[in-house]
């Protein structure tokens, strides 16, 4: 009788023993797969900048560029007689391109000339008055047999052989002037309002991807656009820095400098939430968590500007997304976020 009473305290004991490990590896392994409850995160709250932006994008262009011809013959063409550039020299202002035959113009000119000479010997007011006037008319179709450069800059297309027939209206050469160049975005109705001459812009390109230049606003179309359903306000942007690399139609981003709010007070939106029609924000006051009140101004990208309910040096928890309405000072599960960042807070529309 002891023998089986021990037997079955044995196998009791046993089993006792089994199950208080079973549970003890059930926690354990529970316990491992339970993530751990993340370190709550602050900062101190201080002073920085803030902008607001509009973006856009665009493809840069000279600030000037024509398409040259022989426009001043009228309706008549010609042979060109010769090409003086080519696609990528630099010419100066004046500076004579090409010439078409000028037999006619010169025959003309001389003969004007002639008369013009005569009638000041013998001709009345009249008649020498007349006679100047189609001097200079023939002088003015001789010189536009010469096609000349308007402004210094880069010959980018020679059009023509010498030898070819050309109409009056046909190009000849394309002159661009690469002393500045611009970018032209659309941006859109809703955002045009906040547009100013002289607004600063920065831009990058994707063919110049170590380079941050500047840019100006120079331009505010007075009539807007529609394509599809979206109406855009074309804006054009000089580009202020003089970079050697830069080339017609490189792709750019731009992010328009609309406002600009310096030395204030400014946090993370993260670190703020909204309580029964009021913002607050989680304040460390001697090692507890408590709720404030603040009131809070411009917004732009992650970063909000505070006006009242926290000063300079408060330590503030970086994430509160989760209080709310009923939470107290404690809460029972809370995230964190990264550091606040000091300097510039960038927002996009």
């Amino acid at each position: 009788m002891k023998r089986g009473i021990s037997i079955i305290l044995i196998i009791v004991l046993i089993g006792g023993m089994g199950a208080f490990f079973w549970r003890k590896h059930s926690a354990n392994k529970a316990a491992s797969s339970t993530p751990a409850r993340p370190r709550n995160m602050t900062i101190t709250v201080h002073k920085g900048s803030l902008e607001e932006t509009i973006s856009g994008s665009g493809y840069v262009k000279p600030i000037e560029e024509n398409s040259l011809s022989f426009a001043s013959r009228g309706a008549t063409g010609g042979e060109i007689e010769s090409i003086s550039v080519q696609e990528g020299d630099r010419v100066e202002q004046g500076q004579i391109l090409a010439e078409i035959d000028s037999d006619d113009e010169r025959l003309d000119y001389l003969s004007s000339k002639n008369n013009y000479e005569q009638t000041l010997i013998s001709g009345s007011k009249t008649e020498i008055e007349e006679a100047r006037l189609k001097l200079e008319i023939a002088k003015k179709a001789l010189e536009g047999t010469k096609l000349k450069a308007p402004f210094t800059g880069i010959i980018t297309e020679v059009a023509v052989e010498e030898g070819d027939y050309v109409e009056s209206n046909d190009t000849v050469v394309q002159v661009i002037d690469n002393s500045a160049y611009e970018v032209e975005i659309d941006v859109d109705e809703s955002e045009s309002r906040q547009l100013k001459l002289g607004q600063k812009v920065r831009i990058t390109m994707e063919a110049l991807p170590e380079e941050e230049l500047t840019g100006e606003v120079v331009d505010i179309s007075a009539v807007a656009q529609e394509d599809s359903g979206v109406v855009t306000v074309p804006v054009t942007i000089l580009i202020k820095d003089e970079i050697e690399f830069i080339k017609s139609n490189f792709s750019a981003e731009v992010e328009i400098i609309v406002s600009e709010i310096n030395n204030k007070l400014m946090i993370p939106l993260t670190a703020i939430y909204n309580d029964q029609d009021q913002t607050k924000a989680v304040k460390l006051v001697n090692g507890k968590e408590v709720s404030v009140e603040i009131k809070t101004g411009v917004t732009s990208g992650a970063y909000v500007v505070v006006k009242e309910g926290l000063v300079e040096g408060d330590e503030i928890l970086i994430n509160t997304h989760n209080y709310g309405a009923s939470d107290t000072e404690e809460s029972s599960q809370r995230g964190f976020g990264g550091p606040f960042p000091g300097g510039m807070g960038r927002g996009s529309r």
